[in-house]
């Protein structure tokens, strides 16, 4: 299928359940990282290192998954079609090293090809990343960005007089953008699935995100 074609689905799937925007929001897991689980979940994500370790192996040497990882990331719907190790990974459950070893292991023993070695390459992205927000600090968050851009003209809640139409008007669009009702099926349907389960594909997040900076 095309990357069209999963948009389609993806959407739809999401779209069979109408109140996917209207649930509550997540309860904070108890201390034994446990917390409620959205049937529509991708997995039934539980925190810890033993669940680390446990997604690692699962995704590399019981599944195989990772030998066609370059074919399917880009995927949204289900458990397989990406690693999902990126929860763990932010939460110091499992380390990056790790997945490096444990993956020089499966190529070894199993197979070395294109989507082994793209995971490797996405896990260099995410700690070139994280390098560069410990580089620049809360800088990655301000208007101008890291350069210190100043030719950049964004929108603002703020903009116009408080209160007056402009202001409404990027209010009144945030908040659709927030909820998953702007009217863009593929974008509403991304953000009512983060709402729901809190979480969302890696191909989700960048379109979303481009919306936001670029379209909305």
């Amino acid at each position: 299928p095309t990357i069209q074609d999963l948009a389609t689905i993806y959407v739809e799937a999401v779209n069979q359940s109408a109140s996917a925007c209207l649930v509550e929001m997540p309860v904070t897991p108890s201390l034994d990282g446990t917390a409620p689980t959205d049937k529509r979940s991708v997995l039934p994500f539980r925190g810890g290192e033993a669940a680390a370790l446990d997604r690692v192996n699962y995704y590399l040497f019981q599944s195989n998954c990772v030998a066609t990882y370059k074919e399917t990331r880009n995927g949204m719907i289900g458990g397989d079609y990406s690693s999902k190790f990126s929860p763990w990974l932010a939460h110091g459950c499992v380390s990056s090293r790790y997945i490096y070893h444990e993956i020089q292991k499966y190529e070894q023993t199993r197979v070395a090809n294109d989507s082994t070695y793209w995971l490797i390459f996405e896990l260099i992205w995410r700690d070139y990343f994280r390098f560069a927000a410990i580089k620049y600090g809360d800088r990655i968050f301000y208007k101008s960005g890291p350069r210190n851009r100043k030719d950049i003209a964004w929108k603002f809640i703020s903009d116009g007089a408080r209160g007056g139409s402009d202001e409404k008007f990027h209010r009144k669009a945030f908040q659709a953008f927030i909820s998953g009702t702007t009217g863009f099926p593929y974008i509403d349907a991304n953000m009512r699935e983060l709402y729901a389960t809190g979480f969302m594909s890696n191909r989700g997040r960048q379109n979303v995100a481009s919306f936001l900076t670029k379209d909305l």
